[in-house]
């Protein structure tokens, strides 16, 4: 919740906020909403997220984050993550980058965010010993 008002108020002290950060206030004015009736929001996940919808666990009343609420990444390479997993499950970060359209820099922020820290490999090469 301190979070999201933090966010909201830093936007609006800004002398000249961009389009995108006075679109991001109705988001935000959203969530803090949300957060202040006791729901919470988690992480993106490589293996439940959906591209572009949230998903609702009411156990939990929570919402999981879809592929499409990370900056920079839009429909398409969401839905490339989506289709590529639906094809079979991930192995390794090399693998996602193969299989998905995904970027450098988008892989950074996956990682900066801790959602690949459940892929173990970093390439695809078997080890021996």
């Amino acid at each position: 919740y301190d979070g999201i008002k933090s966010r909201i108020e830093g936007i609006r002290a800004q002398a000249k906020p961009t389009n995108k950060d006075l679109g991001l206030i109705t988001v935000l004015e959203i969530a803090l909403e949300m957060t202040a009736r006791g729901y919470t929001f988690t992480n993106i996940s490589m293996e439940e997220s959906e591209a572009s919808e949230f998903l609702i666990n009411p156990d939990k009343r929570s919402l999981m984050i879809p592929f499409a609420c990370l900056d920079g990444l839009g429909k398409n390479v969401a839905d490339s993550i989506v289709n590529a997993r639906k094809e079979k499950e991930f192995s390794s970060v090399e693998d996602i980058k193969k299989r998905t359209r995904l970027s450098k820099t988008l892989i950074q922020k996956l990682t900066d965010l801790e959602v690949l820290s459940l892929i173990e490999k970093e390439e695809n090469q078997m080890s021996l010993f």
